[in-house]
């Protein structure tokens, strides 16, 4: 409810969007998620933790291509995020499997 609040009183503010979108994330709401993760990233095309939840999310819904997609893009923004790093391994071979 915060997060909403505060989208709508400073709708340019990238950050109130991404953390909205964490949270609709967390509470397993990814539609709703992915709407804000793409208002973030119209405001602020390299915030890197965006695409990290976008990957997140695209990895949810098995789209192994736009999921590394996201998550190269993050790392080509913030090289040292473990995690996305781990999470771009993963979906580069969930992506060969569907392949064979």
């Amino acid at each position: 409810e915060y997060f909403s609040e505060l989208t709508r009183e400073a709708p340019e503010f990238a950050e109130a969007w991404n953390k909205r979108a964490t949270v609709l994330f967390i509470m397993g709401r990814s539609k709703e998620s992915l709407f804000d993760v793409a208002r973030t990233l119209e405001l602020e095309p390299r915030h890197f933790g965006a695409l990290s939840g976008k990957g997140l999310i695209l990895m949810q819904y098995q789209d192994w291509s736009g999921a590394i997609e996201a998550f190269q893009e993050g790392l080509n923004i913030h090289p040292f995020m473990p995690a996305s790093k781990k999470h771009l391994e993963f979906v580069i071979r969930k992506q060969k499997e569907t392949m064979i």
